[in-house]
């Protein structure tokens, strides 16, 4: 551990491959189940039910593509902590 940075890989190590990981799952999960609610059948010609139905699935869309936004930042933002994490090791002598 490179104790003059005070910086606890161990930890940092746990948040990059468990933690981050597992929130970016935890994030996605939802995704397909939106996807599910986009149509809700026929709307019998009533344009009210059709402009309802179409904000609708565009508000689905809109949230689905920020979940997934959010997924991929997780996982750089993962990646990217375990590259400072081998720096620090590789630094310390540790790896």
């Amino acid at each position: 551990m490179t104790s003059g940075f005070g910086l606890h890989l161990n930890e940092l190590d746990r948040l990059a491959n468990q933690e981050l990981p597992l929130l970016a799952e935890m994030m996605a999960e939802p995704i397909p189940a939106l996807a599910a609610f986009h149509d809700f059948g026929p709307t019998h010609n009533c344009p009210e039910a059709g402009a309802v139905t179409r904000a609708h699935s565009a508000h689905l869309d809109l949230i689905s593509s920020r979940q997934r936004q959010v997924c991929d930042a997780i996982d750089e933002t993962a990646g990217t902590l375990r590259e400072i994490i081998a720096l620090y090791r590789r630094a310390d002598g540790q790896g």
